[in-house]
């Protein structure tokens, strides 16, 4: 399958015919994931190749800006014939609706080498972050990561070190795959393949690798 040109118009992209379209190379890969713990690398392909890792990716990015009622239908079909590649696509995909509100910079570390890119992560606050100088300090482990196997970047949930009455709840950073640790601990009796490892990571502060998107307290 051909990858899909990334200056397709949201209006040119037919999510549905895409998820038919790769549901054989799913049900094929389908026992594999199962047997490996993780996503086979063919059924990840799959999900790049057709487009499908897109549909809530930023348009001036390559994405097609699609409702997520498009995102659910496609991994409803998916989940036919493989429900791990059905969870993994549920998860990551949704992470790009997040990284869209994050400062131009950060989109553009994330999405101009290869905008199909699977992004893993754990929203949850389970980590800890500071701002200093050079830009933010991250300490942590996250439970869990579907997907991680396949991911160039994570998005992680923390809270601040010192917080102040009026700190944000939570933090949500974006860390580039070679600072963030696998904890291999995804032993199950089903859904083996999703891998959703704990992800650990202490990242020093360095702008040019981390990019942290707040959330204000809710004034209720």
């Amino acid at each position: 399958m051909n990858m899909l040109p990334l200056g397709s118009k949201t209006s040119e992209f037919d999510y549905r015919s895409a998820a038919r379209a790769i549901l054989p190379r799913l049900a094929a890969t389908a026992d594999n994931s199962e047997k490996m713990r993780r996503l086979d690398d063919d059924a990840a392909a799959a999900l790049r190749e057709s487009g499908l890792t897109r549909v809530l990716t930023p348009r001036k990015f390559g994405g097609f800006e699609l409702s997520p009622s498009g995102h659910i239908w496609a991994c409803a079909e998916l989940g036919q014939v493989c429900s791990s590649a059905s969870w993994v696509l549920m998860v990551c995909v949704a992470h790009d609706y997040i990284v869209g509100r994050f400062p131009d910079q950060c989109q553009k570390e994330v999405y101009e080498g290869d905008s199909n890119n699977l992004l893993a992560g754990c929203l949850q606050p389970q980590g800890m972050v500071e701002s200093v100088p050079q830009g933010w300090r991250l300490d942590g482990r996250w439970q869990f990561g579907s997907g991680c196997d396949h991911s160039p970047w994570f998005i992680l949930g923390a809270k601040a070190t010192n917080p102040k009455a009026d700190d944000y709840l939570i933090y949500h950073v974006m860390v580039p795959r070679a600072e963030v640790e696998l904890d291999d601990t995804w032993h199950t009796l089903g859904m083996q393949a999703p891998a959703q490892r704990i992800l650990w990571s202490v990242m020093p502060s360095s702008p040019s690798t981390a990019s942290c998107l707040p959330f204000r307290r809710s004034s209720a």
